[in-house]
């Protein structure tokens, strides 16, 4: 009895579907936010057990949907008509239903990806690729790059099948293996959040290495792309591929691909709009350096949820800052601090302000850095005040002495510095300003 309720509910859930995305788990997408923003149209997440694809296809009266992990393959023998792309690639994300009832499936991740290379400043002519998946993604990336002009694509996969993929794990063991390789594109969902701290490889491993994209757009950047930048290296993630692909969906949704909605300047606004809008922003400063107050004012300007790192961890301790390092010490307060930063870090559009001593941990700042953009709230020392309540500046002394260790540390981890010399209310409009690209 119970299945035959669940077989109800299925039926009804795809019956009643127009427009959205199908995948297995959907939890990370940002699809429909997109899509709300570009149609007026309802879209909907629709997650699909592996076991009810059949069922989806033969219950279902969509009018236009995406297709996402692990299903861009599998659809397509459910298709009446297919692109030239799709034929050619064998991957499918976009399916029309036509008038006539019959279901066109085409590729948007193709003009997705090569947009997602111009973006980044990557080319592929005469280049050596290297492509981590072997899935629709992957066959899609291999045939933007061999349009493209490159010198050679293999596929890094865990078990070798074919001659043009190689094994992870001879690239890891075999240094020769990497030292050709130019540019890396990550088409796996290794990173994807909510495990964010995954990495599919380091790309210190290639020498010659020039630039990597990744197609994760949740986390905005991923393990691989910090890293990448680390190494002063061009690499970009996703966001970029998911908002064009979804323009050139739309415009097969509503019939106008001879009469395209989207040129090069609407994308660019688009993104950054949704760039923007998606990242946190990060408040770092020393003690005193208004970070709490001025994060509250900000969160409620732009409509935004706010968090306080300390008073996170004062919630969780049921103890003030100043009784954690009493009692427990520094180094179990870095320790608590460790854990709630990873845990705000997966957040997206929130206003973040951290302790003082956030920047001394690099993997704080990592963190921080794959859903935000980091703001110095820089104030002259001589404007801040000690406080017994701040167990490392209860004096002035101390307070000059902690400002001179960490100055270099707050504006070599910082993403954009902002006076708070003057009032708060200056230094607000200087962070929206600086968050906006004003």
């Amino acid at each position: 009895m119970q299945d035959c309720f669940q077989l109800v509910r299925y039926f009804m859930k795809y019956s009643e579907l127009e427009y959205g995305l199908i995948g297995e788990r959907l939890g990370h997408s940002l699809s429909r936010e997109i899509h709300q923003k570009l149609s007026s149209c309802a879209y909907e997440l629709c997650e699909i057990p592996k076991d009810e694809l059949n069922l989806f296809f033969s219950e279902s009266n969509f009018k236009g949907i995406n297709v996402t992990l692990p299903y861009k393959q599998s659809v397509i023998p459910f298709l009446d008509v297919i692109s030239p792309v799709v034929a050619s690639i064998g991957s499918v994300n976009t399916i029309i239903r036509k008038k006539n009832g019959l279901l066109y499936g085409h590729n948007t991740d193709y003009p997705g990806f090569n947009s997602l290379a111009k973006h980044a400043n990557i080319g592929f002519s005469d280049k050596n690729i290297l492509i981590y998946g072997n899935g629709g993604t992957a066959k899609t990336v291999r045939a933007v790059t061999l349009a493209a002009g490159a010198k050679s694509v293999k596929f890094a996969v865990r078990k070798v099948t074919g001659e043009d993929q190689v094994a992870i794990s001879d690239l890891e063991s075999n240094p020769l293996l990497c030292e050709n390789k130019q540019i890396i594109v990550n088409a796996t969902p290794v990173g994807m959040s909510p495990d964010d701290e995954g990495k599919i490889v380091d790309p210190a491993i290639f020498p010659n290495l020039e630039g990597v994209l990744d197609c994760i757009y949740n986390p905005l950047r991923t393990n691989l792309v910090l890293d990448t930048h680390k190494l002063g290296l061009k690499a970009e993630g996703g966001l970029y591929m998911l908002l064009v692909q979804a323009c050139f969906a739309q415009e097969l949704f509503k019939d106008s691909v001879n009469d395209p909605i989207y040129n090069y300047e609407k994308i660019e606004s688009l993104y950054y709009e949704l760039l923007r809008a998606k990242e946190n922003i990060v408040l770092t400063g020393m003690p005193s350096s208004g970070k709490s107050v001025i994060g509250a004012i900000l969160a409620e300007r732009l409509d935004r949820k706010f968090f306080d790192t300390d008073k996170i961890i004062e919630d969780q301790t049921g103890s003030d800052i100043r009784t954690i390092f009493m009692e427990k010490g520094e180094n179990a307060f870095r320790e608590l601090e460790i854990s709630v930063v990873k845990e705000v870090s997966l957040l997206q559009g929130a206003v973040i302000s951290t302790g003082g001593g956030c920047v001394l941990n690099p993997l704080n700042i990592h963190r921080l850095k794959r859903n935000g953009r980091i703001y110095l709230l820089d104030r002259d020392p001589n404007l801040l005040t000690s406080s017994v309540d701040r167990p490392l500046a209860s004096d002035r002394d101390q307070l000059f002495d902690l400002y001179a260790g960490r100055r270099n540390l707050y504006f070599d981890t910082a993403d954009a510095v902002i006076d708070n010399n003057t009032s708060m209310e200056d230094a607000v409009e200087r962070l929206v300003k600086a968050h906006l690209g004003l």
